[in-house]
């Protein structure tokens, strides 16, 4: 028990740098001193630096998951509304941390997907467990009549991911939160809304 806690720890405080630095431009040793352990103790838990990214990489999708869960458990609300408020919740973060950081997940993309294998693969099986996530929610929406029923929800709840995406990387380069402004806009107002 005691081996996944520090384990679980040490995924938390490497995450904590790597979404600031990066995977590559983070080395070991600053994640065992930010976790508090010594020196050669990190491969009792992971075999090496690429187990722990393709690890990091399941954590923030675990915690993805987790959200979304959360909001689309919400009692007495449109699927719409849960919906806008999941980007709500994490656009609120982002906005906190000043527009450092963004979509782990995506930033791994942009840095290995053409270095690694290995996670390039984790990576396409994360998008594709996110982009379900928004799919239940539209799903939900649909079966509701909030959205038209002629709402392709596979190509929709992709298109969708592909903008959030793109919308967190343009915050970073501008600071501000007009892109999501423009992504609420398009998304709720536009493509979603319900014309039968």
């Amino acid at each position: 028990m005691k081996t996944s806690i520090k384990r679980q720890e040490i995924l938390e405080k490497g995450a904590e740098i790597i979404i600031i630095k990066g995977f590559n431009n983070t080395g070991i040793n600053e994640i065992l001193k930010a976790a508090d352990i010594p020196k050669g103790s990190f491969y009792f838990y992971f075999k090496n630096k690429e187990d722990f990214g393709i690890n990091l990489i399941k954590f923030y999708l675990e915690m993805f998951l987790k959200m979304a869960n959360q909001f689309l458990n919400q009692e007495d609300l449109p699927y719409l509304t849960k919906l806008r408020n999941f980007f709500d919740f994490f656009l609120n973060i982002y906005v906190n941390q000043n527009y450092t950081g963004g979509c782990p997940i995506g930033n791994f993309s942009l840095e290995m997907s053409d270095l690694n294998e290995n996670f390039r693969a984790e990576i396409l099986n994360s998008f594709d467990s996110m982009q379900n996530v928004i799919n239940s929610f539209l799903t939900g929406a649909k079966n509701k009549s909030e959205i038209s029923k002629k709402i392709n929800i596979d190509e929709m709840s992709e298109f969708i991911l592909n903008s959030w995406e793109g919308t967190l990387m343009r915050m970073k380069v501008r600071k501000n939160s007009n892109p999501s402004d423009i992504f609420f806009k398009l998304i709720f107002e536009k493509l979603l809304e319900n014309k039968k």
